[in-house]
């Protein structure tokens, strides 16, 4: 009963940790901190001592790169303590379900089931206990306890940075934990301590009141007892105001900080830092900034906390050296830490032009939808404006056309200095950003930006058979496909063999060059004919079957489509203050749409609201 596991007496867990002296009936909230993410890890140690020959961990990860290397990093930590773990892709809430009913409900080994980058929006218990009461329906000696599935001392801890949390999954008791980033939300914390008004019998049949403009008004926070005394037309008065503000706190969407950067907390902790992980971690978090998902100073916030790190692992002090030994010679010396190893890593401010050292300067200027979207290139102008700047650099249209690797290197030595400086005369004012680059080798095609990686991950993620818009391939078919995507990008991530994972880095840009291509050419053509309509609230649009279109029947790739869409369709009302959603459709072969609705980038809007805006204007 959902309920009745929300009712632990009367202690309140704040941040991990519990506070005494809450009124009785109070929800406990299993909101663990950055501090707190060890507690997750030694639990998961000591559960694989108890029974070190059992499969004790199952990690659930979702099919973004955040997800994926968060995953890398984890199952790092658990093979270097020789820990038997399962890993198991999740592409949505039904497969989630599946995975339940196939993986969890009879495996009464699980102690821990870690889920990244999935979980937080919804009522988790609530969704898989309504699937286990649906396996159960006909079963014989009844329907089994959820709190006893698939073991009582089994728990679940959520590592995922999509906001909102479900409000439910801060208060089911221990079974469940939230790995939170400590970002306060005053929102959050009244429902929390206010769930006990929302769960009020005499108000559950009552239809939803109107929502009023503006913030709810702020009232006194009640504990279950003082709410009791109070006559019924004020309860539902009160009921009524934690309604509005259960509704206001679900309108918005936003990501809180990646789980990777909250993952290399517990590798500090463990003392287990190294170049490898650092990488990871900077993978993650600029996942985040690719896709559009956060304000751009959390990003600088946490992309400069990870350069420090860069600073620490690669000094070449006493502190940070290590002794290597040649078999052939017999003699041992101290190297640099990043030279003992088979990477180093640089600081560095990125230019904010996709994959630029895996094709010329002109395509990657032409497919960055950074640039492309401030200069209008989708017409005359803007392509004369991309001419006009190169020459103002002095960059010869032949370079520019080479390869990368091929141009002359005196042109690549001033290409980021000649770039920001011109480029603000063009209005490309925020032409770099704070980040990490991988150096293998002193080769020039050895350095990789944690961009190339996340683009390289998402087209791995994206190979899969969903690419293709077939909705009645078998289901078996469909799932191997999956599995087969994922591992893939997670062998980029992992695998022992350098040569291994080059290859499968270098089909991942390939084809993320393919799906650039592919968005920048779309969006082009919708914006150069005026395919879009303008529906009060939101703009639609609606594409065209095409072979290029093709590429857009999954979730992520559609997602870019729209988020380019919404940004260059915002420099062309620069005036307006207001976000206006765009809302996108993409046909598939069955005669389907796959729809997607976004407000725009996070680095110009914060938290978006563009659901409660279409939902208003459909």
């Amino acid at each position: 009963d959902k309920r009745a596991r929300r009712e632990e007496g009367h202690r309140l867990l704040v941040g991990g940790r519990w506070r005494h002296g809450a009124a009785r009936g109070a929800a406990p909230t299993m909101l663990y901190g950055r501090e707190d993410v060890a507690q997750l890890y030694q639990r998961i140690r000591e559960c694989s001592a108890a029974s070190p020959a059992a499969v004790t961990v199952l990690i659930l990860v979702s099919l973004e790169a955040d997800g994926v290397v968060t995953c890398a990093m984890l199952t790092k930590l658990l093979e270097q303590d020789e820990i038997p773990h399962k890993v198991k892709p999740i592409k949505d809430y039904g497969a989630l379900g599946e995975v339940f009913e196939n993986d969890i409900v009879d495996d009464a080994e699980l102690r821990n089931i870690v889920l990244l980058q999935c979980g937080a929006i919804v009522d988790l218990f609530d969704m898989l206990g309504g699937r286990l009461a649906e396996m159960d329906a006909e079963r014989a000696g009844g329907p089994r306890s959820f709190d006893e599935t698939p073991h009582p001392e089994c728990r679940f801890w959520i590592l995922d940075s999509h906001r909102p949390v479900a409000v439910e999954n801060a208060t089911c008791g221990e079974r469940l934990c939230v790995l939170h980033d400590d970002e306060p939300n005053e929102d959050l914390d009244a429902l929390v301590e206010q769930e006990h008004i929302l769960n009020d019998p005499d108000f559950q049949d009552e239809e939803d009141e109107d929502e009023e403009d503006g913030r709810p008004t702020q009232r006194r926070r009640l504990d279950p007892s003082a709410y009791a005394q109070l006559s019924p037309d004020s309860r539902a008065s009160q009921f009524h105001a934690v309604r509005r503000l259960q509704v206001q706190y679900y309108a918005s969407s936003w990501r809180a900080a990646a789980s990777a950067v909250l993952m290399y907390r517990l590798v500090t902790d463990l003392n287990r830092t190294s170049n490898c992980m650092l990488w990871l971690a900077a993978v993650g978090l600029t996942d985040q900034l690719v896709h559009e998902r956060v304000e751009y100073h959390k990003y600088v916030f946490e992309a400069q906390q990870l350069q420090e790190e860069v600073a620490s692992l690669n000094h070449s002090g006493d502190a940070e050296t290590r002794e290597v030994h040649d078999a052939d010679s017999g003699v041992t010396v101290n190297v640099a830490q990043h030279i003992g190893s088979s990477m180093r890593l640089e600081s560095v401010q990125e230019l904010r032009l996709s994959l630029l050292r895996h094709w010329s300067l002109l395509e990657a200027m032409e497919n960055s939808a950074y640039v492309a979207t401030r200069l209008g290139l989708w017409n005359q102008r803007g392509r004369e404006n991309l001419r006009s700047w190169l020459c103002r650099m002095g960059f010869p249209l032949a370079q520019c056309r080479q390869l990368y690797e091929y141009m002359k290197p005196e042109i690549r030595e001033g290409l980021h200095e000649k770039m920001v400086l011109f480029g603000s005369e063009y209005g490309l004012m925020n032409l770099t950003y704070p980040s990490l680059r991988r150096v293998t080798s002193y080769e020039l095609g050895a350095t990789v930006s944690a961009a190339d990686m996340v683009f390289a991950i998402d087209a791995q993620l994206e190979a899969s058979s969903g690419a293709s818009g077939q909705t009645d391939q078998p289901e078996e078919e469909v799932r191997s496909a999956i599995n087969d995507s994922f591992s893939n990008a997670l062998r980029m991530l992992t695998s022992s063999s350098a040569k291994a994972r080059e290859e499968v880095q270098q089909r991942g840009i390939e084809r993320s060059k393919e799906l650039m291509r592919a968005m920048i050419s779309t969006g082009h053509s919708v914006l150069a004919t005026r395919n879009f309509e303008q529906l009060g609230d939101f703009t639609q649009v609606i594409l065209r079957e095409s072979v290029e279109t093709e590429k857009f029947t999954q979730e992520q790739s559609l997602t870019k489509l729209a988020l380019f869409l919404a940004d260059a369709l915002r420099e062309t009302r620069k005036n307006s203050k207001e976000a206006i959603p765009v809302l996108i459709a993409a046909p598939k072969k069955d005669r389907t749409h796959l729809v997607v609705a976004v407000l725009g980038s996070a680095r110009f809007w914060g938290p978006s609201g563009g659901g409660k805006a279409v939902g208003e204007g459909l």
